[in-house]
């Protein structure tokens, strides 16, 4: 038996006041987990280009373009968080 391994549900992004903050997004659970790590390895390939200019002297980043490689590499993060757990948590 071959059974597809899928994601779990991963919130993230906090927003709202200080004592009452709630994650407004979340990685949905049951996409297949090769095509949520794609996605995932897009989102870091851009986030390491851009910081890779940063870091080499070739560009600057602005505060808009912090908070997009922030919102980026968080949203990675949930999905590998999201691929992890359907795998059982197995690390």
């Amino acid at each position: 038996m071959n059974k597809s391994i899928v994601t779990g549900e991963s919130t993230f992004s906090l927003c709202g006041d200080v004592g009452n903050h709630q994650d407004v997004f979340a990685v949905r659970p049951g996409v297949p987990t090769v095509y949520a790590l794609a996605t995932a390895s897009d989102l870091l390939s851009v986030s390491v280009s851009t910081v890779y200019g940063v870091g080499m002297g070739a560009e600057a980043i602005e505060g808009n373009q912090a908070w997009l490689l922030h919102h980026a590499l968080e949203s990675a993060k949930a999905i590998i968080d999201s691929a992890i757990e359907g795998l059982g948590g197995m690390v």
